[in-house]
């Protein structure tokens, strides 16, 4: 992501959505896809919480990484009539996941993903390498600032706001279940595809303390709020 699209991508996390709205309408594109608007419903795809899955059983294609508000700056009646839902995922696992994700485990990546992986974890050679360079506040700030490890609250609060505000959030750990609730919800039917599915090891048995105590750090807000623990 260039310089000032990722200015523009921080001020959709921080500045309050009145603020940003002008902004956001002249240099974005409307969030609501067509899908959106005959379901009346908005997915907050968080990455590596199985969205690309929810999303191509739901609406029939990918769909983006994109933040609350910028719907809410969008279009704030249908922000406030739309079902609003997303998935989150244990911290520590999700870390995981996206770590292996961008340094080629088994997916392909974007040309975007590929340069930034190239970048930034080009010259780390293994998950508790990486985790214990996020002890430097410096390389912390870039790697948290990316799409794959933003917090989780980023997406799915308000700016100046620390309420969720979507109507639903289901839980990757209870995939199918909640997954379940939002179709009925919907009044849709439908099983869920499982499109990424990659084999490895329970993510515990990737920590030591050091590193878990580290990510705790970083991440204490998500894993209080959305009630995770190691």
């Amino acid at each position: 992501m260039s310089g000032i699209r990722q200015y523009i991508r921080n001020l959709e996390y921080s500045l309050p959505v009145p603020l940003q709205r002008p902004l956001i309408r002249a240099v974005r594109e409307s969030p609501y896809v067509l899908d959106y608007d005959a379901s009346h419903s908005i997915f907050i795809h968080i990455p590596k919480t199985a969205g690309t899955s929810i999303g191509e059983a739901i609406y029939g294609h990918w769909v983006g990484h994109v933040p609350l508000s910028r719907f809410a700056a969008f279009d704030d009646r249908k922000f406030k009539s739309f079902f609003k839902f997303s998935f989150v995922r244990n911290p520590w696992d999700r870390l995981l996941s996206a770590f292996a994700h961008l340094k080629g485990g088994g997916e392909p990546l974007a040309r975007r993903e590929a340069l930034w992986s190239e970048r930034y974890l080009g010259n780390i050679e293994s998950f508790e390498q990486f985790v214990l360079a996020l002890r430097d506040g410096e390389f912390r700030s870039v790697i948290v600032g990316d799409v794959h490890f933003r917090p989780q609250l980023d997406w799915i609060t308000l700016p100046g706001s620390e309420r969720i505000a979507v109507d639903y959030l289901g839980r990757f750990e209870s995939l199918e279940e909640d997954y379940s609730q939002v179709t009925h919800r919907l009044g849709i039917a439908g099983n869920l595809p499982m499109r990424k599915q990659t084999k490895r090891p329970r993510y515990r048995d990737a920590y030591s303390a050091e590193m878990s105590k580290i990510v705790e750090e970083i991440f204490r807000n998500d894993i209080e709020r959305l009630g995770y623990d190691f």
